[in-house]
Parts: structure tokens; C-alpha cells; sequence
């Protein structure tokens, strides 16, 4: 969010700047998403919400997010508020948008200071359902809108598809930055036993819930903290499936894995190729094998890519 308050921006970041490009609708969205967005901004103008200047740090609203939950076509917004006097100001905004039955629910979020992080900690359902759930290989995964989600759920399912023939079945298997679970849950069925380590608390309730609804004879466990704290499930494991932010996996914890005795096989989904080919390299020099490698356009009309690679003992 920029721009003034006669004249809002809602869009995405030109590259390499924090310059707005306003994004009217886009053919790549979800018609329900380009809907919300139209709704949004007549509803902003009509409040005269101050967009977030971070040149002077001042403003009411410093972030939308939209998602859409495919099974109602409804979609969640959250506006992300620049502190506590902010949230007290869209708070109107928020309870004004619900007469329209495109919503499935509205949130506030209060982010303070000057930091690019786009959400703070403090988090208020204003009204609608807590829980958004989709629908990947046939698995339900409730999602909050504090928690990592895949823009492009077509696509990701054909990446959950193709982990699906890769995965050697029926392996004790490890996911680390695991997320509320959407890659571990929708292969449970394959392996004989799936541990998930996830440091973001709010994805832990998401990952309970879409647990409940999985067959109760599963062998799942889930643990909450920082990956290269729980380097102890390395010893067992035979599977490693990794989805790391952008820097990839920490040297240390990589040290950990290239010391795993037991493990097998590697399953990396990186968002990030300079931090992909930085840790495939590390891999193939302890004796890994980059057995497969595929890459996908989420984004459509740009050049990132998302990578799918893996790899196995050589020899």
C-alpha cells in the first residue's frame, strides 16, 4: 500500500525498488481475487485511508493480502496496520467491508517500526471464519493468513504430485521448515513415519487442525522451534525434505545433514537458484547424486522459479 488517501496503490514492488505499481487487475489472479481487489479500494477511498509513507514512516494501512479459498470462492483480506493507533483507525474499514458475501473473513495486523517485514506479531480476527482451508492431493490443510502459502496452488499441487513418484515409500521421514505441513501431510500416506519441524507457533495450531482430519492410525509428529535445534532427527531418518527461505539451508545444519548416516534421499524445494545451486554443490561434493531436477513458473510473467530437486546417495 501507497500512494494518498484520494488516490490509493495497491499493488507489487517494481524491481529493485519499493516504488508501488498499482495493480487495477491482473490476468494472472483469480477473477474473486481482482473482484475483492476493486472492492477494497473503493472502500479505502471512501474511508480516505492513509497509505503508509516510508519515508516518514507515517500512515494508517502499510500491506493488503488477499487469498482465496477455492472450495467457496471466498477470500480472506488482511490489512496490516502501521501500530496500535493505526489498527484503532482501519478498524471502521474492517467492520464496513463485511456486508459484502465476497468475504470470508477480515484481519488486522499491527506491524510498528521501520522494518520490511510485512507482518508484526499481534494478529485480530475482526469478523468472518478463523480457518481457510485447501484442498491439495486430496489433502485438507487449514491455513491462517500469518502463515506461508503458495500463491499458485495449481502448480504446487503438480509440485506435490511429482514428490509424490519421486519420495522413497515407506521411509522414516524428516521435513524441516515444514510450514503448517501442506508437503509433509499430503505424502503421509507414503511414508512410514513423517516428523515435522516448524519454528512459526501460529503454523503449528494450523498443521492440529488439518491433522484431525487425516486418518488417526498415521504416524506423524510435530515439532515447534528452529530447525538446526532439532539436528538430533538427522539420526534416524532415511528422507529429508526441505523447503528453506531464500538463503537456504544455514551452514551448520548443513554440516548436520552431510553427517547423517541413515538418510537416503533428499527432497529440496527451493525459491531462491543462487542458494540452490550454492547447497546442490555442497551435496554433490559429500557424495550426493542431483538424481532429478525440475523447475516451475509460479509467477507467471516473470523469471522466478521455483526448483524441485533430488538427490540420492551416489554409488
Amino acid at each position: 500500500m501507497r500512494g494518498v488517501a484520494e488516490n490509493p496503490l495497491i499493488g507489487l514492488f517494481k524491481p529493485g525498488t519499493h516504488e508501488v505499481e498499482d495493480l487495477l487487475s491482473s490476468p494472472d489472479h483469480h477473477d474473486r481475487l481482482n473482484e475483492a481487489l476493486d472492492l477494497l479500494r473503493n472502500a479505502l477511498v471512501f474511508f480516505k485511508t492513509i497509505p503508509y509513507d516510508e519515508k516518514t514512516l507515517n500512515g494508517h494501512l502499510r500491506y493488503v493480502q488477499l487469498m482465496l479459498e477455492r472450495s467457496t470462492n471466498l477470500v480472506s483480506l488482511t490489512l496490516v496496520a502501521n501500530g496500535l493507533l493505526a489498527e484503532k483507525a482501519l478498524w471502521p474499514l474492517a467492520e464496513f467491508l463485511k456486508k459484502d458475501p465476497l468475504w470470508h473473513s477480515v484481519w488486522l495486523n499491527v506491524q510498528e517500526g521501520s522494518t520490511n517485514t510485512i507482518f508484526g506479531k499481534k494478529w485480530t480476527l475482526v469478523w468472518g471464519k478463523e480457518e481457510l482451508w485447501e484442498e491439495l492431493l486430496s489433502t485438507w490443510l487449514c491455513l491462517h493468513p500469518g502463515c506461508f502459502s503458495q500463491s499458485n496452488p495449481l502448480l504446487f499441487e503438480q509440485i506435490l504430485e511429482e514428490i509424490a513418484l519421486q519420495i522413497l515409500p515407506q521411509k522414516k521421514t524428516l521435513e524441516l521448515y515444514a510450514g503448517v505441513g501442506t508437503i509433509g501431510l499430503a505424502l503421509a500416506k507414503i511414508c512410514s513415519s513423517l516428523t515435522l519441524v516448524e519454528s512459526n507457533p501460529i503454523c503449528q495450531i494450523c498443521f492440529e487442525k488439518s491433522r484431525a482430519k487425516l486418518p488417526k492410525d498415521l504416524n506423524v509428529e510435530y515439532y515447534r522451534g528452529e530447525a538446526k535445534d532439532f539436528v538430533d532427527l538427522l539420526q534416524t531418518c532415511e528422507v529429508l525434505i526441505v523447503d528453506p527461505p531464500r538463503r537456504g539451508i544455514e551452514a551448520g545444519l548443513m554440516q548436520n545433514i552431510l553427517e547423517a548416516k541413515t538418510l537416503c534421499q533428499i527432497i529440496y524445494i527451493s525459491c531462491a537458484e543462487e542458494s540452490f545451486l550454492r547447497d546442490a554443490g555442497k551435496l554433490c561434493s559429500a557424495g550426493w547424486e542431483l538424481s532429478s531436477r525440475k523447475r516451475y513458473l509460479l509467477f507467471p510473467g516473470t523469471d522466478h522459479v521455483e526448483t524441485l530437486g533430488v538427490f540420492k546417495k551416489s554409488g
